[in-house]
């Protein structure tokens, strides 16, 4: 079991993120003070990550590289790979150039 600055990890993003869409940030696993998670979340504001996260969007894929990190003196590391994929709704009502149609 890690104590002190052992036990203490953080996390960051390492690559993935250059545009600034994803912040990260560390909590406790079922407040298990000897667990450890790092949260990745969505920055700024609803509205404005709704138009970024879409599918009709250019970038529909997101890659991030994560780094967790102790506070050792000697500092244990590990980095795994995050992968979000923006998935499509029908979230557009069809329209229609007429407001009716003959078909024979």
């Amino acid at each position: 079991e890690d104590i002190g600055n052992n036990g203490i990890v953080d996390c960051s993003i390492a690559s993935g993120n250059e545009e600034g869409y994803f912040t990260i940030s560390t909590a406790r696993y079922n407040n298990d003070p000897t667990s450890t998670a790092c949260v990745v979340s969505t920055a700024g504001e609803a509205s404005s990550t709704a138009t970024i996260f879409d599918a009709e969007a250019e970038v529909t894929e997101f890659k991030l590289e994560i780094i967790a990190k102790d506070r050792s003196q000697r500092p244990k590391q590990t980095t795994g790979m995050v992968s979000f994929r923006i998935m499509d709704v029908d979230d557009n009502l069809p329209r229609f150039s007429m407001n009716s149609y003959s078909f024979a």
